[in-house]
């Protein structure tokens, strides 16, 4: 059985503090039979440094340069465009070990049988700043994709007929096109380990690694997380969790002003320990986590203000959305 052609899509808008990072792990792969495969948007340096690597490249490497139209569409084109049987997507601020591809691809080449592949999802930070590790310290702490069940772990490449069967990314969703598609993969997912084929987990990882993010930077990345929320499509692909994210995210935005009208009222001490109630659940779940995952640190006592500054403005971002 020969070795089977593996396209890395990587799609890119203005990423010049991180795409060298990400194409240098992709070009220093140890599988031989690879293609490189990049949606750009950009209209800024970066389109230079894609180029740039292009021309130094030792795999087959495509550039598709097209106008900003969200996430989910560049993510259509480069899978449609792509000539691998197996597909895996590497985010450009994702660093990938070199032996990623020959680990993935392992299952593949040893059986027909393999639809696709899960692995583990790190993420890290590269800056000193504490209001970035206390970003990557609540990630770490929350991280979990729902359909899978399994903390870090989701598929990191499939066939690309998974990707037919599934329709591609919802190309109205101008953000957070990942959750319907992680719910309709996990729907073929079951459907074609019933018929007997394979989605084991390999012993390797993709290390999201942060750098630093300022306020401004992250409130708009916690809007932007929000908008999708007042999509009703959206919403419905996962209905529970997106409904507990607007009414967590609303909940703790107005608290504190919940807090203060009840002071000022003179309302009875019951009545704000009871407003607390919800709050002091998920702290407690939330610590219960970090013990869990060996995320203990000093800066578990920061991670209130983390928690309400990204509630605050995800629900920013869904008010907006709606109105």
């Amino acid at each position: 059985m020969g070795k089977k052609l593996v396209s890395v899509v990587v799609v890119s808008r203005n990423a010049k503090n991180t795409i060298r990072r990400c194409l240098d792990r992709i070009l220093s792969q140890t599988y031989p039979n690879i293609e490189v495969v990049v949606v750009d948007s950009s209209d800024d340096e970066t389109k230079d440094i894609i180029e740039e690597y292009q021309k130094k490249s030792n795999f087959p490497f495509r550039v598709i340069h097209q106008e900003p139209m969200g996430v989910g569409v560049a993510r259509n084109s480069g899978i449609e465009n792509a000539k691998g049987e197996i597909i895996t997507n590497v985010d450009v601020d994702v660093i990938i070990p070199v032996d990623f591809i020959e680990k993935i691809v392992e299952p593949f080449n040893k059986s027909d049988e393999v639809m696709g592949v899960q692995a583990r999802y790190l993420i890290k930070s590269s800056s000193d700043s504490i209001f970035t590790d206390l970003i990557v310290l609540h990630e770490n702490i929350t991280f979990e994709i729902p359909v899978y069940n399994l903390p870090g772990i989701s598929i990191k490449a499939f066939k690309k007929e998974i990707h037919e069967k599934i329709g591609g990314y919802d190309e109205d969703l101008k953000s957070g096109e990942d959750m319907p598609y992680w719910k309709k993969q996990t729907k073929v997912k079951k459907e074609l380990e019933e018929q007997g084929y394979l989605f084991p987990i390999v012993d390797t990882m993709t290390m999201e690694e942060k750098q630093e993010q300022t306020f401004k930077e992250y409130w708009k990345k916690s809007m932007w997380y929000g908008k999708p929320l007042a999509n009703l499509k959206y919403v419905k692909a996962d209905l529970k969790i997106n409904l507990i994210k607007i009414i967590g995210a609303g909940y703790i935005t107005l608290l504190p002003f919940v807090i203060l009208i009840m002071l000022i009222h003179g309302f009875l001490l019951k009545y704000l320990l009871i407003s607390l109630i919800p709050m002091i659940g998920l702290f407690s779940f939330m610590l219960y986590r970090a013990i869990k995952r060996g995320l203990v640190t000093w800066k578990i006592i920061l991670l209130p203000g983390i928690v309400y500054y990204k509630s605050f403005w995800t629900f920013v971002g869904f008010v907006r959305g709606v109105i």
